[in-house]
């Protein structure tokens, strides 16, 4: 199945920005308007380097309190245009991230969205070697940290301590 089932209510929350155009959303970080909500999201494109941008777009999105969007795909994609797979194997060749241990993404320390535009489906594979989110109230932001997930899968994730793909601590987690 594309959908992981793990459910947690989260309340309602905004995305970033209002925007028309692209110049309004914080090009330079990454973000486009998504012209469909007038809201300025991450854009993360399946390629060879979509590991690195997701990262990236993960470190741009913690450095606020207010909520992020991630978005993998095109933004403004729409369900016609074709569908495109992205599959992703972390803990192969023993994966070892000094600053983040077992875990392979940063850790979230504000809200944020992940999520595949229409066009994409995404695979995150921890090969039972890592946990892929953290979840984690961060003492330098006033927010509560969270993590909304959306249409992506994730298989195998495992840790020597805890087991799991998503783990929170002092945030909340949910995914549809």
């Amino acid at each position: 199945g594309k959908y992981l089932g793990l459910a947690a209510a989260l309340p309602a929350r905004a995305e970033a920005t209002a925007c028309a155009v692209d110049t309004e959303c914080a090009v330079a970080s990454g973000q486009v308007c998504r012209t469909a909500t007038s809201t300025c999201v991450f854009q993360v494109l399946p390629s060879d380097t979509i590991n690195d941008d997701l990262r990236a777009a993960m470190t741009a999105a913690n450095t606020g309190a207010g909520a992020d969007v991630i978005v993998i795909g095109e933004a403004n994609a729409s369900i016609d245009a074709g569908s495109e797979d992205v599959s992703l194997q972390f803990g192969s060749v023993n994966f070892v991230d000094a600053t983040l241990g077992a875990f392979t993404f940063p850790i979230v320390i504000a809200p944020l969205t992940i999520e595949t535009s229409a066009t994409v489906n995404v695979l995150l594979d921890g090969t039972d070697a890592v946990r892929f989110f953290l979840v984690k109230n961060d003492a330098t932001l006033d927010a509560q940290a969270s993590l909304t997930l959306k249409n992506l899968t994730l298989v195998n994730a495992a840790s020597p301590r805890a087991g799991g793909s998503v783990i929170h601590v002092d945030g909340t987690a949910t995914t549809t």
